[in-house]
C-alpha cells in the first residue's frame, strides 16, 4: 500500500474520534449531561454530611438538665441547753472566832444566843443597811437572831436575801425592892416613916417605857416614861408611906412597850 493512502486513513480515523468525544469545562455553569452525572454519581459514594467541626472554646455553654426543684427541709437549730443551776442557798459561817447573835440588828440590842467558830447558818434576811445578818443558830433552830457581817463570812446567792425589819423591843423583866420591909412601931405610934421603893425595868434595846405606882392603899401614880438607848437595866425610885399595922404591897406597873408588873409587900408591927 502506498504510504499517501496510509496516512489518508490515519487522518480520518483521527478526525472521527475527536467529533464523538466532550469536553466538560468543570468551571462552565453548564449542566452535566446525564450520563456523565450518571457516570459521576456512582463514582461518588454516598454518605452523611459531616458538620465542619467547632472548636470547644466556641460551643455555646452547655444549658444544665432541666429538673423539679426538691425542697431542702429547712434545719431547726438545736437550742443550746443554758445550765440554770439552783441558786446556792445564802449561808453564813464565822471568820476567827464565836460572835455573838444579838435580839436585833445592832449593839444596842442584847444577846440572846451565840454563833459558834466552825458553825454554819442559813441567813433568813438582812438589815436594811446590810451590815447585819438574820439567821437561825444551828444548836437551836428555834431561835432566830442577828448576827454582825464585820465577823462572819456571807456567801451564796444573797440576792435571795430580803430586808427584814428590827423587831420590836421589850420589856423583859422588872423587879421591884422595897426597904424596909419588916417595920416594928414601938406603941403602934406611927411617925409615918416611909418604905423606900426602887424599881428596875430591863429591856432588850433602846426604847421608851412608860410606867407607873400603885399601892394596897389604893394610891395610884401618874404615867411616867422611862427613855432607854441600849438593852440593859434602868433604875426607878420613890417612897411610900403607911400609917397603921398590917401587910401592904406596892406595885411597879409598866404599860408600854408591853405590859408587865412587879409587886413587893411590906409588913408592919406594933411593938412594945
Amino acid at each position: 500500500m502506498k504510504p499517501q493512502v496510509i496516512f489518508s486513513i490515519c487522518a480520518i480515523a483521527a478526525l472521527i474520534l475527536a467529533c464523538s468525544t466532550v469536553t466538560v469545562n468543570v468551571n462552565s455553569p453548564t449542566a452535566v449531561p446525564a450520563a456523565s452525572a450518571a457516570v459521576q454519581a456512582t463514582s461518588q459514594p454516598t454518605s452523611t454530611t459531616v458538620p465542619t467541626q467547632v472548636s470547644p472554646t466556641d460551643l455555646p455553654p452547655s444549658l444544665p438538665p432541666t429538673e423539679t426543684a426538691i425542697p431542702v427541709p429547712s434545719l431547726t437549730p438545736i437550742p443550746t441547753l443554758v445550765s440554770n443551776p439552783t441558786p446556792s442557798e445564802p449561808t453564813l459561817t464565822t471568820i476567827d472566832k464565836p460572835v455573838n447573835c444579838r435580839f436585833g440588828p445592832g449593839t444596842e440590842y442584847s444577846v440572846v444566843g451565840y454563833f459558834l467558830l466552825g458553825e454554819s447558818a442559813r441567813i433568813e434576811g438582812k438589815a436594811s443597811d446590810s451590815n447585819w445578818w438574820y439567821i437561825r443558830t444551828p444548836k437551836n433552830p428555834d431561835l432566830i437572831c442577828w448576827v454582825a457581817g464585820s465577823v462572819t463570812l456571807a456567801s451564796g446567792d444573797l440576792a435571795l436575801v430580803k430586808v427584814v425589819p428590827p423587831p420590836e423591843v421589850l420589856v423583859t423583866d422588872v423587879s421591884l425592892k422595897l426597904d424596909p420591909r419588916d417595920i416594928t412601931v414601938p406603941g403602934c405610934v406611927f411617925p409615918y416613916t416611909p418604905v423606900t421603893l426602887t424599881g428596875s425595868i430591863t429591856t432588850n434595846g433602846p426604847a421608851i417605857v412608860e410606867w407607873h405606882w400603885e399601892t394596897s392603899q389604893g394610891n395610884v401614880t401618874s404615867s411616867q416614861v422611862i427613855k432607854f438607848t441600849k438593852f440593859g437595866t434602868l433604875t426607878v425610885s420613890d417612897y411610900v408611906k403607911y400609917g397603921a399595922a398590917g401587910t401592904f404591897w406596892v406595885k411597879l406597873v409598866v404599860t408600854s412597850p408591853n405590859s408587865d408588873v412587879a409587886k413587893a409587900e411590906y409588913k408592919v408591927v406594933c411593938g412594945p
